[in-house]
């Protein structure tokens, strides 16, 4: 009977998470049953009726540039979100031109440098991930990059 019980309540548990993480996914507040507006990382507007957030003009390359202007602009005036940014660009970009692991690293260490209220476990999640792809000798730079940049933005 317990047994029973408890497969019952599991099923039935089972059944409501997939139905809620249907229902955030596809873009529904499961509390509201409003259609949810959300901001991708680059910035465009995402709803239901568009597939693709991509200018037709614009190539991934050409975005990531205007991205990689945008951001290092802002991150140099110490905005958290431009320097996360700036940061993830760095660490993910496939742009030949942008692409440094090194780099992405001590933006990283940067941030949680710099004592913005912001700061989360994200951040600190975000330097284990993207500076543990480093060898100790690269890690190393990265602290003494991360210093230069914190008395650029910081010290002035």
């Amino acid at each position: 009977m317990l047994k029973t019980s408890f497969v019952a309540f599991f099923c039935a548990f089972l059944l409501s998470s997939v139905s809620y993480a249907a229902q955030v996914q596809g873009g529904i507040n499961p509390l509201t049953g409003q259609q949810l507006q959300y901001e991708t990382i680059d910035g465009w507007k995402k709803d239901n009726k568009t597939e693709n957030n991509v200018s037709p003009d614009e190539s991934e390359s050409d975005r990531e540039k205007r991205y990689f202007d945008e951001y290092s602009e802002k991150a140099i005036q110490g905005d958290y979100q431009a320097q996360r940014n700036l940061a993830w660009l760095y660490s993910t970009s496939k742009n030949p031109f942008i692409a440094n692991l090194m780099l992405g690293c001590a933006w990283y260490k940067l941030i949680l440098l710099s004592g913005s209220p912001k700061i989360n476990d994200g951040d600190i999640g975000n330097v284990k991930v993207y500076c543990g792809k480093l060898s100790p000798e690269q890690q190393a730079v990265t602290e003494q990059q991360a210093l230069h940049l914190y008395q650029e933005i910081y010290q002035k």
